[in-house]
């Protein structure tokens, strides 16, 4: 009998709290409407470790920042010009400065949230894995890159809404 009333009970607090997050979530959306609420599909409800309930709606925040966003911030302002600047802003070709690279990693690094500092090496590798997704090539010169047509409309367009 014990068993029969603690899961009596247990499904009437979830139910109690599946009706208020649902009540939650109508507010929540006419409030902030631009953070998005999702419901959880049952089977992802449960955990398989613990076997505990987890809250049926999660928040999807704004996705992070990627580094080509981040760069095209900084070409953007005057103060890091000294870091970056545009070699020609119209075809999206940009440079970063030999001797001011690290400091500008460093910056994204932190930017990111990462514990251990972010070095141009380990930002360099990330500028490779754009061009091979196509959002920034290499281009042949020293220290020298290129946003992709599409990706520099696309930043170009954020930044004229803003």
């Amino acid at each position: 009998m014990n068993k029969l009333f603690f899961l009596f009970l247990f499904r009437s607090v979830l139910h109690t709290l599946t009706r208020l997050l649902h009540t939650l979530t109508q507010t929540h959306n006419q409030v902030a409407p631009s953070i998005k609420i999702t419901r959880i599909p049952l089977h992802h409800r449960l955990t398989a470790e613990t076997g505990k309930a987890e809250i049926p709606y999660l928040c999807h925040c704004q996705r992070k920042e990627r580094l080509f966003q981040f760069l095209f911030e900084m070409l953007q302002t005057p103060s890091m010009r000294s870091c970056i600047w545009w070699v020609q802003s119209s075809s999206g070709t940009f440079q970063f400065s030999s001797q001011n690279k690290e400091s500008l990693a460093q910056l994204w690094g932190r930017r990111k949230g990462n514990r251990k500092t972010m070095t141009y090496q380990k930002m360099a590798r990330a500028l490779r894995n754009y061009s091979r997704t196509g959002e920034i090539h290499k281009v042949k010169r020293k220290l020298t890159y290129r946003f992709d047509e599409k990706t520099l409309r696309g930043l170009q367009g954020n930044s004229n809404a803003l």
